[in-house]
């Protein structure tokens, strides 16, 4: 838990957990910088983390992943990251 002052009180927040978009860092790291186009090393991504978290249009995001990956997102609203890497290690894509 991470604590911080507002208005003089303290508050803790709980960042979202990392544990199931942990099993796949080799495909977001790669996602990351060829769909994204955002430096890993400097990018936080949670389990909750969504396509429509970052400002890429849906029409690029549709063409990258499946450029990339060779998978269509027909809808990228409310589409999590790491749903979208389980169905690109599920295909048996190996990033490169």
């Amino acid at each position: 838990m991470f604590s911080f002052f507002s208005d003089g009180e303290e508050r803790m927040i709980r960042p979202a957990s990392t544990e199931k978009i942990s099993k796949y860092a080799h495909i977001s790291r790669h996602f990351l910088i060829h769909v994204l186009g955002l430096e890993p090393e400097h990018t936080f991504i949670s389990d909750l983390s969504s396509l429509t978290d970052f400002l890429v249009e849906d029409e690029v995001l549709e063409r990258e992943i499946f450029l990339h990956y060779g998978i269509e997102i027909e809808e990228t609203e409310g589409v999590r990251l790491v749903d979208v890497f389980k169905r690109i290690e599920e295909e048996g894509i190996v990033p490169g």
